[in-house]
């Protein structure tokens, strides 16, 4: 299974990229200062997927004069059951093109 998140805007440098995912790290940002967080929540993402054998990656390009940057962080989780299965199994209404439709709650605390 394939998941991704991804936002247009300031988007970061291959080295800021590379830090992301460390303990404790948090953008150094002046136009950011309003949100604020403690560094752990990508930590505790990459630790989660890697713990289920997947991985958590991130691909960015920094924003320059007149061009938009841009972030989009991967999550890739193996998964044993085939589409047949999940079709066979679900409620008519709950399947499209092969695909379990999921309720997805998401939670953005500013």
């Amino acid at each position: 299974m394939i998941f991704s998140v991804e936002d247009t805007g300031i988007g970061m440098s291959s080295e800021e990229s590379q830090m992301i995912f460390n303990r404790f790290h948090t953008t150094t940002y002046h136009a950011y200062t309003d949100f604020s967080g403690s560094g752990l929540g990508l930590s505790i993402c990459k630790d989660m997927a890697n713990t289920l054998g997947g991985t958590l990656v991130v691909e960015s390009k920094k924003a320059t004069e007149g061009v938009q940057g841009w972030t989009k962080i991967v999550c890739t989780l193996p998964c044993d059951i085939q589409a047949e299965e999940i079709v066979a199994t679900s409620p008519k209404n709950s399947v499209q093109n092969g695909f379990k439709k999921l309720s997805i709650l998401i939670v953005v605390s500013h």
